[in-house]
């Protein structure tokens, strides 16, 4: 029923990005772009080797040791107005990534050819999310595995969706301690994710 929040999937989640279907690996603008020169972040800041991040700072920014550099390299969408390839860095999300003038395909799955002239097939993150979803976990599904009756189902998922930045999944940390139960929590923020209930008072995923 669309009632996900597409603005903010599109400017404040990973599920636009695009992933290499041989490697299930992300696709990498220096794989795609011809020039591509990977940004300075300001959003991080990487330490040197023996040196250490400042301490009894508020506010103090975030650190990485200098090896992890690689770990945060810009990211690849697909614009649906030009269908041309974009790249994301680190920095820009949210306000930053709505100023690109960027509409992502959020449901791109189509064969890429990679600057070293192979060509490989990728697919977004919320084109694959959504088949497995529609595969494994549709209303009735669900109600198989939980017990809960469908018509529950699709009452709170509309009720989220309805209640845009005012719903609070406040979870527990308790369950965390016994194995897999992090897969609960990823969940969660997709739910969350989905319908622009992460980061606002009263519309965030907590503990308490």
């Amino acid at each position: 029923k669309r009632l996900f929040d597409q603005e903010f999937v599109e400017t404040n989640t990973d599920l636009p990005f695009l992933v290499r279907v041989d490697t299930l690996q992300p696709l990498r603008p220096d794989e795609v772009i011809a020039g591509f020169v990977e940004p300075a972040l300001k959003s991080i800041q990487f330490l040197k080797k023996g040196e250490k991040a400042p301490s009894g700072l508020k506010n103090a920014g975030q650190f990485a040791p200098e090896d992890m550099r690689d770990q945060f390299r810009s990211y690849v969408v697909r614009d649906s107005k030009t269908q041309k390839l974009v790249a994301v860095s680190r920095d820009e999300f949210g306000e930053a990534m709505s100023n690109k003038k960027v509409s992502p395909d959020l449901r791109a799955a189509f064969t890429v050819k990679l600057l070293n002239g192979k060509s490989v097939r990728v697919r977004s993150i919320f084109q694959m999310t959504e088949e497995y979803l529609n595969k494994n976990f549709t209303p009735e599904s669900t109600s198989k595995i939980t017990g809960v009756p469908k018509s529950a189902i699709i009452s709170l998922a509309t009720q989220i969706a309805a209640n845009r930045e005012k719903t609070l999944f406040a979870c527990g940390m308790g369950p965390n301690q016994f194995f897999n139960s992090d897969l609960k929590d990823r969940a969660i923020f997709l739910v969350a994710a989905l319908t622009r209930n992460v980061g606002f008072p009263g519309g965030n995923v907590g503990s308490y």
